[in-house]
């Protein structure tokens, strides 16, 4: 048995030199057991005759339990087995790359697609915007006056003309910014309501936070909002000409959302939809953004004014003048306004979020009107 068990461990390694047969036998060697007892009875030289006049066959291959290791493989046979998964691989990267493409052309920063996100956001329109527009809406979130203030600035115009055409002036100025309201779904009075809330609380950023986030509306959230409703409305109304409440309505619209660009410009991310929004604006951008916002606000000035004096059959006199340059230096507040509010944001929150961007529209566009009749006022004391 002892001798059984040398022979098997010699034979496992095909690189050592293979031992002489003899007449033990040998476990898995190619003889049958009748041929082992047969060959035992017999002399030297005849088993050695025996072997000499048998065939030589190739050695057989070891047992599966005698086998630890897979045997090596030609390297042919690799590559006869990788070229079909190399070339399903290559397939399955040729069919990816070019929707990869695609996506990243679709996501792309467009002014059409941001459109669609930013009315899908900001109104109540039925509007079918997808993932992508509402990235391309907080990557150009700086063509927000231009895109969104314009369209809320010719609601605002068109409605109120229909308004005071039927109820008057006054009415006509209450219901228009009703509408506003509606129409964004009092978007950004919430987001007043909540920042003043916010910072209105004693406390630790941590207590800012939570009131900040609160659902419930505090006593300081009520009373701004009320204050801001009612100081917007005075302000329509101290336009007392049917043009002018057009132009102001306007420029009122498009102002407000260039604040929102700057809180935006200074401000810190946070986590939230908004934060994208912030994180994509930079300076260079609100900079861009606010040149536009004067030049659209300034242009249709000239327009209102030009459209008032064939209405009356007048000249342009000396107010139309003031009316116009006052418009233009009106919209200074808009920096102002988004710088203060992304610092107090920033110091009390951390970050400026949508709430914040919400306070900053409201705040703007009430700033934009008191510094119009201000404008107006020191001009004609000149």
């Amino acid at each position: 048995m002892r001798d059984y068990e040398i022979n098997l461990q010699t034979s496992l390694n095909d690189d050592e030199e293979k031992p002489d047969k003899s007449s033990k036998p040998v476990l898995g060697s190619d003889q049958t057991e009748a041929e082992i007892f047969r060959e035992g009875s017999e002399t030297e030289p005849a088993e050695k005759q025996s072997q000499e006049s048998l065939p030589e066959e190739p050695p057989r291959a070891e047992p599966e339990y005698f086998t630890t290791e897979e045997p090596p493989r030609a390297e042919a046979e690799y590559s006869a087995e990788e070229e079909p998964v190399q070339a399903e691989t290559a397939a399955f990267t040729a069919e990816e790359e070019p929707e990869q493409e695609y996506r990243k052309k679709d996501r792309s920063s467009t002014a059409g697609s941001a459109a669609r996100g930013m009315i899908s956001f900001f109104t109540i329109l039925p509007v079918d915007a997808g993932k992508e527009d509402i990235d391309a809406m907080n990557q150009n979130f700086w063509l927000t006056p231009l895109l969104i203030g314009v369209l809320y600035g010719l609601l605002a115009a068109i409605s109120f003309y229909v308004f005071q055409w039927f109820f008057g002036f006054n009415l006509g100025i209450f219901l228009t910014m009703a509408l506003l309201i509606v129409m964004n779904r009092m978007l950004h009075l919430d987001g007043l309501m909540d920042t003043t809330d916010g910072l209105t609380v004693a406390g630790t950023q941590g207590d800012h936070l939570r009131a900040l986030k609160d659902t419930n509306v505090g006593a300081g959230g009520f009373v701004a909002a009320i204050v801001v409703i009612i100081a917007t409305l005075f302000a329509y109304m101290s336009f007392g000409w049917i043009w002018g409440a057009i132009t102001v309505f306007f420029v009122g619209e498009v102002i407000a959302k260039t604040t929102q660009v700057a809180a935006a410009a200074f401000g810190e991310p946070g986590n939230g939809m908004a934060g994208d929004s912030v994180r994509n604006t930079n300076k260079d951008k609100f900079i861009l953004s606010y040149l536009m916002s004067v030049v659209v606000c300034v242009i249709w000035a000239v327009l209102m004014t030009g459209l008032s004096i064939i209405v009356y059959d007048t000249s342009w006199i000396r107010f139309d003048t003031y009316f116009v340059v006052a418009t233009g230096l009106a919209a200074v507040v808009a920096p102002l306004v988004g710088v203060v509010m992304a610092n107090v944001a920033n110091k009390n929150f951390g970050y400026v979020n949508g709430d914040v961007l919400g306070a900053s529209n409201e705040i703007g566009r009430l700033a934009v009107l008191l510094m119009l009749i201000l404008f107006m006022g020191l001009l004609f004391r000149i």
